[in-house]
């Protein structure tokens, strides 16, 4: 330490030395007994540390750490401050994926498309098995044909009109021949009830006109029977030939008689026969709507079964709904066997809308609210699972 520092240079302003070095005073606890600063330094450095008088920028340290402490406050309660919450999630079609299944227990015959393939509407993406399918369809056509050929046929017997077969059509053909058998049996039928019917009107004319003749004898022979009685009381006739004309006059009559009985029993029978007749044809008529209704019936259920299985042939193609990407694929083989609507396939529809579902965890849920700003990050596929 030099002199200095304890006595001011001459021509200089004392007050500033002064007001620069001034010491501590007496009762300073840092300045002991009153020592100058600059003999403090060797007593104790700390104390004279202590001591020494703050610089300008010291000074205004403490007012620019609280001005920028009000500073931030009012930046806080002014300017929000934005958290950043992050979550996984996946990227999702609005519309529901579209579906493949089987109807019913096939086998798979062929997987004709590929994960991630774009396909058309009306693409074929699987075969199945058509083995059942068609033996039913065979079938149930089978069946459905005979129906219709005997439903046709039989609205000709109800309508009363000819049946005109196809003849590229084995049951069409089965059906004439019953129609012809049928018609001939009711022809036939019916000319024996006309004949019957004939004879007895026949019958009937002809024991009419024998009334009629013997009503006209009767009156000859009561005018016989009237002469002999007027020569019998002249007495110039005799009573034999009274009797005789008296029995011929009777004989006339009984055949009347005779006659109208005849007629009265042959127009019962008339009457009766074509009361047999009528009922004949409308118990063929009955029978012939009780079968239509029937085979009407059976026609109907063979044609539904008929579509539900063409239905079930036509499905051994799974096609594609609508345009899409298939997005999964079932773990199945070639020969496998799936069951009834079990997915084969899912496939993603082109053109729909697409959202990211997301589940936040609870203590960042306060911090999301409808209409923040989203930034998506796709991450890439997994090398073990994917592949280059």
């Amino acid at each position: 330490m030099s002199n200095k520092d304890l006595v001011p240079e001459a021509g200089k302003d004392e007050s500033q030395e002064v007001q620069q070095y001034v010491p501590r005073q007496a009762d300073d606890p840092f300045s002991p007994q009153g020592m100058p600063l600059a003999l403090l330094e060797f007593h104790s450095p700390s104390a004279a540390l202590v001591n020494t008088p703050p610089t300008a920028s010291a000074r205004y340290i403490i007012w620019l750490v609280g001005g920028l402490f009000l500073a931030g406050l009012v930046a806080a309660s002014v300017f929000p401050l934005n958290k950043v919450v992050s979550t996984p999630g996946r990227m999702v079609a609005v519309d529901r994926d579209l579906i493949i299944q089987p109807l019913e227990l096939s086998i798979i015959r062929s997987i004709d498309v590929e994960l991630g393939e774009y396909v058309k509407k009306g693409q074929v993406l699987a075969h199945l098995d058509p083995t059942l399918s068609k033996a039913d369809i065979v079938n149930l056509k089978a069946q459905r044909d005979s129906y219709r050929a005997t439903l046709a046929r039989l609205r000709a017997e109800a309508e009363g009109t000819p049946y005109t077969p196809d003849l590229n059509d084995n049951y069409s053909v089965r059906e004439a021949a019953s129609y012809a058998r049928r018609k001939a049996e009711y022809t036939a039928k019916i000319d024996q009830f006309d004949q019957e019917i004939a004879a007895l009107q026949s019958q009937i004319t002809g024991s009419l006109a024998a009334a009629a003749m013997h009503q006209s004898r009767g009156r000859v022979a009561n005018e016989v029977l009237q002469m002999r009685r007027r020569l019998q009381a002249d007495q110039v006739g005799s009573k034999l030939s009274t009797l005789a004309a008296q029995n011929e006059l009777m004989d006339a009559e009984r055949a009347q008689i005779e006659s109208q009985q005849t007629a009265a029993a042959s127009k019962s029978k008339l009457a009766a026969a074509q009361a047999e007749r009528d009922a004949y044809v409308q118990n063929w008529k009955a029978q012939v709507y009780t079968q239509l209704t029937e085979v009407q019936h059976h026609t109907d259920e063979a044609v539904g079964e008929y579509e539900k299985a063409d239905l079930r042939n036509r499905l051994v193609e799974l096609k594609a709904p609508s345009d899409g990407v298939v997005l999964n694929i079932a773990k199945l083989s070639v020969g496998s066997v799936i069951s009834p609507a079990q997915m084969l396939m899912a496939i993603v529809p082109t053109g729909a809308a697409l959202e990211v579902e997301a589940v936040l965890r609870g203590n960042d849920a306060g911090f999301v609210k409808l209409g923040d700003h989203a930034l998506l990050k796709f991450s890439t596929f997994p090398y073990t699972v994917w592949g280059g």
